[in-house]
């Protein structure tokens, strides 16, 4: 399809829902993807492939599945990345939602028809509506298992619409922005100051989901959330993210920087939305300093991402997990685990206990989330966004000193 052909294919009659599918090189995949599209329960939908250019047997794959379904559209073009295919699919959707299936990966039969259930019950008041996912994990050994991903039977009170603000642990888990459905009228005009919402036009993936992610859910005054893992994300196992390359630790800094443009232009103030971002950046310091700790420029960006959170929230936090906690205080060269138990204990007790000021020794000087992801960076998401889910537990210790106490004020000090 021309660019010529796919304006010409927006005017088309509308459908209820579009479902965009980037595509570069997955012929391996490609086959179950579509298959699993054309199954769906729910019929009043198009789906929209964007080919970006793939050199593999990927264009003859959606060309022999477009010529036995009408309901299947192909963009060709050439490669420009992973965000612009998505800004051009969604430019050419014609659904009232907007869908994502990334091509190495599948959906259930039911997946559109319980979120278009769940939207249609709102009556076209809801923005944004959110499933859960399942893990794919395929192993080195060929053995393939399947995972429930963090949130999954975690989050409070998901009966109702709510607002990040009542749910920020959303955005701590990974970007899954495939498990969302998305009024297409909120994408064009839905961002801040009636701007559209699109994707970073990155080249190659970049992890352009991320920002998507984070702009969406802050821009949404109305979302609803259903609780199935409704999509199959396939997941390679790979060790850690370096499998990404060496330069791959400024995708992280980058792709951080972006999504802290998007809270500053949002000019988020709610302490639980920063919480949750924070928890996100701290797993990126994190990955920065595990994977890439032996490279200055990574070390030095963990360094920049760290100045951007508050330091007292990030210490007194009981949403953000303390090995994550551990790696942020480690490159700003403040106390580490045992201090802020102490702290969040002395808290507890009525007790101010003050950290480091600026400019103290060991202080920082003033100078100072594609999207596809391996198994390793999937887990450092789930597992730093999981502690928020639960009651904040301590992390595991030596010894455990058990104190019965009835009525001993007289000698509990």
């Amino acid at each position: 399809m021309t660019e010529r052909d796919a304006a010409d294919a927006s005017k088309r009659p509308s459908v209820a829902l579009s479902v965009l599918v980037p595509i570069y090189n997955a012929e391996r995949y490609l086959d179950q993807c579509l298959d699993s599209l054309r199954a769906q329960t729910f019929a009043d939908l198009e789906v929209v492939a964007i080919d970006d250019g793939s050199t593999d047997a990927s264009p003859s794959i959606l060309a022999r599945h477009a010529a036995q379904d009408g309901r299947i559209r192909v963009i060709a073009k050439r490669n420009t990345g992973y965000g612009d295919s998505m800004n051009r699919g969604i430019g050419a959707a014609r659904g009232q939602w907007v869908g994502i299936c990334e091509p190495d990966d599948f959906c259930t039969p039911v997946m559109f028809e319980r979120l278009y259930k769940r939207a249609a019950a709102h009556g076209g008041s809801l923005d944004v509506v959110k499933g859960a996912y399942c893990r794919i994990l395929a192993r080195d050994d060929g053995v393939v298992e399947r995972k429930a991903c963090g949130y999954l039977g975690k989050l409070p009170r998901v009966d109702e619409p709510f607002a990040l603000s009542q749910q920020p642990r959303l955005i701590s888990f990974h970007p899954s922005i495939w498990t969302a459905l998305y009024r297409r009228e909120f994408l064009n005009s839905g961002g801040m100051g009636g701007r559209p919402i699109r994707f970073l036009p990155i080249a190659g993936a970049g992890w352009s989901d991320n920002p998507f992610m984070l702009e969406t859910l802050l821009a949404a005054k109305r979302i609803a959330y259903v609780d199935e893992p409704l999509y199959c994300y396939w997941e390679e196992e790979d060790g850690t993210i370096s499998h990404l390359g060496e330069g791959s630790w400024d995708v992280i800094s980058s792709r951080w920087f972006d999504m802290q443009e998007v809270v500053d232009r949002y000019r988020v103030e709610d302490r639980s939305i920063l919480e949750a971002h924070w928890c996100r950046g701290c797993a990126y310091i994190q990955m920065l300093v595990s994977d890439f700790g032996h490279i200055p420029a990574a070390r030095a960006a963990a360094k920049r991402i760290a100045k951007t959170m508050d330091y007292n929230v990030v210490y007194d936090s009981r949403v953000i997990p303390q090995d994550a906690k551990d790696a942020y205080q480690d490159v700003v060269g403040r106390p580490g685990r045992l201090v802020a138990r102490v702290r969040r204990a002395s808290s507890k007790a009525g007790v101010a206990l003050a950290g480091p000021k600026e400019g103290a020794e060991g202080a920082e000087s003033a100078d100072l989330g594609t999207h596809k992801t391996g198994v390793a960076e999937t887990d450092a998401f789930e597992e730093a966004a999981s502690a928020s889910c639960t009651a904040a537990a301590p992390d595991s210790v030596a010894l455990s000193v058990l104190v019965p106490i009835y009525n001993a004020e007289r000698y509990l000090d």
